[in-house]
């Protein structure tokens, strides 16, 4: 049998066939067919990207621009109500506490040092210091 499988062994792309008295049996070389049928290593999927949640900040409140008035000084005078005196470029005001200025700013309070005004649109107080005059 050895010789007669010897006879009818012929080269076929990397395998052999191979005729026995009881029917046909295929070889397969070990090093063709591993190369064909051995599968890539099984590489497991990434993980997935862990779920981050994004809180957006609330933005800051709008704040009152700076007061553009410089507060010059007092008029006080015992029968009527105090006055001040507050500037802005060349412009000058003479105000009492209530008066609403250019639309935009109430004067609340005043003394010897500051004047107290209200920002109207966003309802915010801010202080004049006294500059001198």
């Amino acid at each position: 049998m050895g010789s007669s499988l010897a006879a009818l062994r012929r080269p076929r792309t990397g395998r052999y066939l191979a005729a026995a008295s009881l029917g046909v049996l295929a070889l397969v070389l070990a090093a063709p067919a591993a190369a064909q049928n051995a599968q890539a290593p099984q590489i497991p999927p990434p993980a997935p990207a862990p779920v981050v949640a994004v809180v957006a900040e609330a933005p800051p409140p709008p704040t009152a621009p700076p007061v553009p008035f410089r507060f010059v000084g007092l008029l006080e005078e015992k029968a009527s109500k105090p006055a001040a005196f507050i500037a802005k470029g060349d412009a000058l005001y003479v105000v009492r506490v209530g008066d609403v200025v250019e639309n935009t700013y109430r004067v609340e309070s005043f003394n010897s040092a500051q004047v107290v005004v209200t920002y109207l649109p966003l309802q915010q107080r801010q202080t004049i210091e006294v500059t001198g005059g």
